[in-house]
């Protein structure tokens, strides 16, 4: 197969599933009834002139880097206490004579309850295998390592939307990233509040955090234009919109910021998430 179709292909996968029968819309985070299905596609572009080096200062990058991804991430309810979750990335990186694509990481877990009487306050476990990673290549794809997330996630109050969806004003949660070999072991956390807009839509808004938890000066990356899932600190903010564009379909856009970092490129990022929930 021609490796220039593969992005074509993977949109295609990611419409098709779709179009399958609607039921009712959770937030992030949130259990899915027996039977119930998610299924979201989100394109993320992102831009950076300067990079954070290994003592939080800003430096100019050797050249402009221009980044994508697309990720299609799926959700089935098992039962009451159980949903398995899974996600997929293809990603294209470039910056002046580097430019690498391929598949990125792919992820699996499963979420369970914290509190079996509502919904909302879960934690999770989830693999990370490290697919179509080169070790060799000066612009890098995926992690390039095995890893392990644990998560611990909460909402806190409800609104409920005219189509009967829920938001809660305040979200928050927690990860552990443990990797294989030497690789720093990272923290990531979030706070997010949700704003009614109307009786189908609502703003939000997030600040999140990623911290390397041991051994910080031993994954310095040095490759031109690689993201890397360790070793580094990162404080971004995120501002978004999504809406109810039919019965059955929900569409959202946000944009990210990276506010501080060390190790990590000083990005500007938007992203499109189309998404839908449906029954067996």
């Amino acid at each position: 197969m021609r490796t220039h179709h593969i992005p074509l292909i993977l949109a295609l996968i990611a419409i098709v599933p779709l179009l399958a029968t609607s039921g009712k819309a959770c937030a992030d985070n949130y259990m899915r009834s027996e039977g119930e299905s998610y299924y979201s596609a989100s394109l993320e572009g992102d831009t950076a002139h300067d990079r954070w080096n290994q003592q939080d200062k800003l430096e100019p990058l050797p050249c402009t880097a221009r980044n994508w991804k697309l990720t299609q991430n799926y959700e089935y309810g098992l039962s009451y206490y159980n949903t398995f979750f899974g996600s997929l990335e293809y990603v294209n990186r470039k910056c002046g004579i580097y430019d690498a694509s391929g598949i990125g990481n792919l992820t699996f877990g499963i979420r369970r309850r914290i509190d079996i009487y509502r919904n909302g306050r879960s934690w999770e476990a989830e693999a990370i295998i490290p697919t179509g990673y080169s070790t060799t290549a000066k612009t890098t794809i995926g992690s390039g390592l095995y890893g392990l997330r644990l998560g611990l996630f909460g909402a806190f109050g409800e609104n409920s939307l005219s189509n009967g969806d829920i938001i809660s004003p305040l979200e928050m949660g927690a990860n552990i990233y443990i990797w294989e070999g030497a690789a720093s072991e990272q923290f990531a956390g979030y706070i997010k509040t949700n704003f009614l807009a109307t009786n189908l839509s609502h703003f939000y808004a997030t600040v999140e955090g990623d911290y390397a938890l041991i051994d910080r000066s031993k994954n310095l990356n040095t490759t031109i234009n690689s993201v890397s899932n360790y070793g580094y600190d990162r404080l971004n903010a995120r501002l978004g919109f999504s809406s109810k564009i039919s019965l059955n379909w929900r569409i959202a856009i946000e944009g990210t910021n990276v506010l501080r970092g060390r190790n990590t490129n000083d990005s500007n990022s938007i992203k499109l998430v189309v998404s839908r929930n449906f029954l067996d």
